[in-house]
């Protein structure tokens, strides 16, 4: 084999390869060893020519400041009415390379009132990109909010694609999407399917579609959100897509987005393709082995859900007890071809899995880290935090308007685990925890605990003082204080039964009561003395129609023991085995976050899957589905633009 310093290119190669190199130099000598006179005399045309071509290759090549540089020394070098063309062309350069206050200190060295009327669009054009790179999408929809009839054609397919832009960003996607379209309208050939694919590409990226009576009457827009909820749903059941897609096509004819179909139905196909191997890492003998086979059987559960052509070679390693051996476990997997490892269940085995020095083969562990561990490449962490459950109650009160709370919690090293997430969380949004009581694992009178935190005992002691001074029996009815908005249970065990009825005894009335997932267990008898709780549960356990609905029925009636006892494990593992191919092919995996079994999965910077809970009520001793709160954008009055003026 030749090495690299044997190969020597003929002298023609070395010439075109030195022929960039020879112009940049040229120009930079042109440019940059010349004094800088107020006024110089025009430079020649091929002059220009050639510092223009430097400084695209600049651009090409990583170095946009050199590029703006350079457009700017050409725009001091040519006729006033040439200027504006290569300051646009500086600024342009000035946003690639992040430097926005620069491009917008080009743009106000130029009067738009003595723009010519193109100009003028392309300026409030440039500005708004230099908006939406500071991630100001407001402001950029402000400067170019203007009537389409009015935008200058050769300007329109730019301005239409930053404002589509900024409106998704602003989470107005029907407007984005009209927008994104209208320019796929001006272009042709290739540029026209790119353009199709960016609006493929925005409502791919969004947290959740609009409803569809947004879109209602607009067949266009509707098509396209249609086709992003199957695109959307496609990686819970990829063996579907195909068909979602038939029948999409169907019932939109003629649309525009069926110029995409063949490349959609491609990548499609490709991004959900899994490994011919996958290793599940589990502790299945020891102390973790009824929770390890729970995971087991519902990583198996997806995993014959697929068509057989599709799914991968399964197999199974036995971590057992120790800690230490894990890596061998890994190393063996590695060796037997896995091309992704599922595993381990327990943290210790995890952390130790993390200190390897070489994992060339990426990990989904089912558990978390501590925080100063920190994450690291190719090992990702899904598991079920009740901390992150924690953090979401405290954030659904707050956006119920419940800012000052109480808690009670188990006197349990469990139980201090959610109160300090649930403080933190409430202290983030600046919200207040008034107090907390704990109680005793096996406790069943909670009447001092409760009587302590809601005041009822300084009401008590106030009436004895004042009997003591009126030396006489006085009627009395206790008051509980008046400052709590809200009360965060934290229960296990069957305990927020327990506790519920005597919180409302105790003149808790009127208070909302909220609680982690930990208060039901699915499948549990009705149990009235529960009703009013709300609590964070992942749709597996609350889903009443659907494919989570469907699933937890079936595998609860093939596991009731084992479903009884870690029935939310078999979820884990269902999600585990439908990440695979996301974790193998996505560029940005969990972007946008994905509707699960366990929650909706995004992935934090720190390689660690985050759930986001659904809500549920119970009433008549059953839960009962509760909509989300979402906090909704603030989107300002575009200020009005001298853009259509002659």
């Amino acid at each position: 084999m030749m090495t690299s310093a044997q190969h020597k290119p003929s002298p023609p190669q070395t010439a075109a390869i030195l022929r960039p190199a020879g112009l940049l130099l040229a120009a930079l000598l042109l440019w940059s060893c010349a004094p800088t006179p107020v006024e110089r005399e025009p430079l020649p045309e091929t002059e220009i020519e050639l510092m223009a071509d430097s400084a695209e290759l600049m651009r090409d090549t990583g170095d946009p400041e050199a590029a703006a540089s350079i457009y700017q020394e050409i725009a001091a070098s040519v006729p006033d009415a040439e200027r504006p063309k290569w300051l646009f062309q500086a600024m342009e350069a000035w946003i690639e390379a992040g430097e926005t206050d620069r491009a917008r200190g080009i743009g106000g060295s130029l009067v738009p009132a003595e723009l010519p009327r193109e100009e003028r669009f392309r300026l409030a054009v440039t500005l708004a990109r230099a908006d939406l790179m500071d991630n100001r999408p407001q402001e950029a929809l402000a400067r170019i909010d203007v009537r389409e009839e009015g935008i200058p054609r050769a300007v329109a397919p730019e301005l239409l694609a930053v404002r589509g832009e900024a409106r998704f960003r602003l989470e107005d996607a029907v407007a984005g999407i009209a927008d994104l379209q209208r320019r796929a309208d001006l272009l042709g050939g290739d540029d026209r399917l790119a353009a199709l694919q960016t609006i493929w590409d925005r409502l791919m990226a969004l947290p959740s579609l609009p409803d569809r009576e947004q879109a209602a009457g607009r067949p266009l827009i509707s098509g396209w959100l249609n086709l992003a909820r199957a695109g959307q749903q496609s990686w819970q059941r990829p063996d579907q897509f195909d068909r979602a897609v038939a029948e999409w096509e169907a019932l939109h004819r003629d649309h525009p987005a069926s110029e995409l179909m063949d490349q959609l139905l491609a990548d499609h196909r490709e991004r959900f393709r899994y490994p011919d191997r996958v290793a599940l890492l589990l502790p299945l003998s020891g102390r973790f082995a009824a929770p390890a086979e729970a995971v087991r059987d519902g990583f198996l559960a997806a995993h014959f859900n697929q068509p057989g052509t599709r799914r991968p070679a399964v197999r199974v390693y036995d971590t057992g007890d120790e800690t230490e051996g894990v890596l061998e476990v890994y190393q063996q997997a590695v060796a037997d071809g896995a091309g992704i490892v599922i595993g381990p269940l327990t943290r210790p085995a995890l952390s130790e899995l993390r200190r390897a020095e070489d994992r060339p083969v990426t990990v989904l562990g089912l558990n978390y880290l501590d925080e100063e561990e920190g994450g690291v490449d190719g090992l990702v962490q899904f598991g079920l935090r009740p901390e992150s459950e924690a953090r979401q109650v405290a954030q659904r009160m707050v956006r119920e308007g419940h800012r000052h709370n109480i808690a009670l919690i188990p006197e349990t090293e469990w139980g201090y685990r959610m109160l300090d997430a649930y403080r933190e969380a409430l202290a983030d949004m600046d919200a207040e925890l008034l107090d907390f009581e704990s109680y005793l694992p096996q406790q069943r009178d909670f009447s001092d605990r409760i009587t302590r935190l809601m005041g009822l005992n300084r009401s008590h002691d106030r009436r004895r003082e004042l009997a003591g001074v009126v030396q006489e029996s006085l009627e009395f009815e206790p008051r509980r204080r008046q400052d709590i908005d809200g009360i965060f249970l934290a229960s296990q065990d069957g305990q927020a039964s327990l506790i519920k009825p005597q919180l409302r005894f105790h003149r808790a009335i009127g208070i909302p009561v909220f609680a982690s997932s930990h208060v039901y267990r699915p499948g549990q008898s009705a149990d009235t003395d529960l009703d009013g709780i709300r609590f964070a549960d992942m749709p597996w356990s609350i889903a009443q129609e659907g494919e989570a609905r469907d699933e937890r029925e079936r595998i609860s009636g093939l596991w009731p023991e084992l479903f009884d006892q870690h029935g939310r494990l078999f979820a884990l593992g269902f999600d585990a085995y439908r990440l695979v191919p996301v974790l193998s092919n996505f560029e940005d995996p969990l972007r946008p976050p994905l509707a699960a079994m366990t929650g909706v999965l995004s992935l934090d910077e720190h390689n660690r899957v985050q759930r986001e809970l659904g809500w549920a009520m119970f009433s008549r001793g059953q839960p009962i589905p509760l909509e989300p709160i979402e906090e909704q954008p603030q989107i300002p009055e575009p200020a009005p633009l001298d853009l259509e003026a002659p």
